[in-house]
């Protein structure tokens, strides 16, 4: 699982981004721009076309011998080229890396919620409230949203980055002297995540 905001998870498998024509990386919608709300718009339905790692492969195999533009952007559903993610057949493409809960929900959806409510003029029709509709199987597949959000993460990369001061040392060296604190984050993050997997796993 790769845990990324939507730019980077766009970056991850060398795709579109979220605000662009198949900005969706679970299913095949198109989202058309709308020019008086000056976004794209990813229209509610009830028939969402999955993607499927086999089809991503092709696509990415196709993508990469051809010039994308915008007369034939829409044979290859976002898929920009190949990545070496691919390559490992053990990795469900589709679902590598699922929404982040702190980005795309804490931060998107619920952003877009409030200034609605409180009269705002707020378009809910976004990608963060698109992913709402794939948070069932992401909760399926690696169990509850806290445990795939990027808080942790962010904390961890705060308490690295005090680790690391301006000096004549280079950054990387810094880095590799502090591995012993880095470490001790890194089994305290996962610590977290098999109480959260716990407490889940008691109400089912």
């Amino acid at each position: 699982m790769g845990i990324c905001d939507a730019p980077a998870r766009a970056k991850v498998l060398n795709m579109s981004q979220h605000n662009g024509s198949f900005g969706c990386n679970y299913c095949k919608i198109y989202a058309p721009f709308n020019e008086d709300l000056k976004c794209r718009v990813f229209v509610p339905t009830s028939n969402l076309q999955p993607r499927t790692t086999d089809e991503w492969k092709k696509l990415a195999l196709a993508a990469s011998n051809t010039k994308i533009t915008r007369a034939n952007e829409r044979e290859f559903l976002g898929v920009k080229g190949w990545n070496q993610l691919l390559r490992l057949p053990y990795i469900d493409i589709v679902s590598f890396c699922p929404p982040d809960y702190m980005h795309s929900q804490l931060l998107g959806t619920v952003r877009l919620l409030l200034a609605y409510w409180l009269g705002g003029r707020s378009q809910l029709f976004k990608y963060n409230f698109h992913m709402v509709w794939h948070l069932p199987q992401v909760v399926r597949q690696y169990g509850p949203l806290i445990t795939n959000s990027a808080f942790q993460l962010e904390n961890w990369m705060g308490k690295i980055a005090k680790q690391i001061h301006e000096s004549k040392i280079h950054i990387a060296e810094q880095a590799i002297n502090k591995c012993s604190v880095i470490s001790s984050t890194i089994t305290n993050f996962y610590s977290n995540i098999d109480c959260f997997e716990t407490e889940f796993i008691k109400y089912f």
